[in-house]
């Protein structure tokens, strides 16, 4: 979707190539929706973008007259969980239709489900990212996170009470978080081998929690993923540059290359995201002797995985994997989501820790 996003808003004319090019490197480091970067930038307003969802999606825009003064008796029809969930707003009821604003208007398992919840009718419309944000919090309290409290292009809700609502500064750089201490990767941990990727994923998470150092919490993950993969890296990413955290599937083992730095903005293979949020596919005009493959003097594979994980809407690991050269990869996009989903809360229990040691 993001790629498609950005070529439309090139070929009419609202961006130009660079501004795109920006916006895609922005959302690499920071997470989120192309959409929201591109506003971030300047380069865009809310209006544009979501009309021009609208058109790719073929559903229509919710604008933000739509989110003022949405009444209790439309709001309380989804439970907050499930608004949260989806990325979703009601905002109209009409007979039996209830008309929601969402991020994803053509996911139709979140469709069906807010119609089992709601025993309505729902006609899905689009709005962009930032409008949803603010809103779920005006209206359900989910709170937004330090990304958009530092972002407000215009009013975009109207407040519930009669207290004048402040818009926060515009502000298109965030500090890098904190996330990272030094790294010690301690070879004397192992675990035990697990059988089944499914069984795997739902373990790892307690094996990430009771990691006691960042070596581990890497070991646990990378175990986990080999069993899909044919090679895993899972990379650790500082100011920009990606350096090798854990891995499994090399001849060598890639977790002692201190040398290994990857530009992220600049490397080849991460820039197959493309503007989404993962990317599981072949390796698409990704040179095999530059960039991570030359540096680590490896054969281009034949289906390449990438998943990022975000903490604090910065980009602080990254995950890859591949089929090898010829091989193929087990599970699906999902399955992999649901590993890097966890990594970044473990992350931070780790940075916790650090921080309850120092006291």
């Amino acid at each position: 979707m993001g790629k498609m996003l950005g070529e439309e808003l090139v070929a009419h004319g609202a961006i130009d190539e660079k501004q795109l090019d920006k916006a895609l490197k922005a959302q690499l480091v920071h997470g989120g929706h192309l959409g929201t970067c591109l506003i971030e930038l300047g380069y865009i307003d809310e209006r544009r973008l979501g009309e021009t969802l609208a058109a790719i999606l073929g559903v229509q825009h919710a604008e933000s007259a739509c989110f003022h003064n949405i009444p209790d008796t439309v709001l309380e029809s989804v439970p907050r969980d499930l608004v949260e969930k989806h990325g979703a707003v009601p905002f109209r009821l009409e007979d039996r239709t209830l008309h929601v604003a969402m991020m994803a208007p053509k996911d139709l398992a979140a469709i069906d489900e807010l119609q089992f919840a709601t025993g309505h009718q729902v006609q899905p419309w689009v709005a962009p990212e930032v409008r949803i944000v603010l809103s779920l919090e005006n209206y359900y309290g989910v709170p937004r996170s330090r990304r958009f409290l530092l972002l407000s292009p215009d009013p975009f809700v109207l407040p519930r009470s009669s207290e004048p609502r402040v818009a926060p500064r515009v502000v298109t750089q965030v500090p890098e978080a904190p996330v990272w201490d030094e790294p010690r990767l301690d070879e004397s941990y192992s675990q035990e081998p697990l059988q089944r990727l499914s069984d795997a994923i739902d373990d790892v998470g307690d094996a990430m929690c009771a990691a006691l150092d960042t070596g581990q919490l890497g070991c646990s993950v990378v175990d986990c993923l080999s069993l899909g993969l044919e090679r895993t890296i899972l990379f650790r990413i500082h100011k920009q540059v990606a350096r090798v955290w854990d891995s499994r599937g090399f001849d060598s083992p890639l977790a002692l290359h201190d040398e290994v730095a990857l530009p992220v903005l600049e490397e080849p293979v991460f820039k197959l995201l493309g503007g989404e949020s993962a990317y599981l596919g072949p390796p698409t005009a990704v040179p095999g002797d530059s960039g991570m493959y030359g540096q680590l003097d490896i054969e281009l594979a034949a289906t390449v995985l990438l998943v990022p994980v975000y903490v604090e809407d910065h980009l602080v690991a990254m995950l890859y994997g591949d089929s090898g050269p010829t091989g193929r990869i087990e599970g699906n996009l999902g399955d992999y989501q649901r590993v890097a989903n966890k990594i970044g809360p473990a992350l931070e229990i780790q940075a916790l820790a650090r921080k309850v040691r120092r006291i």
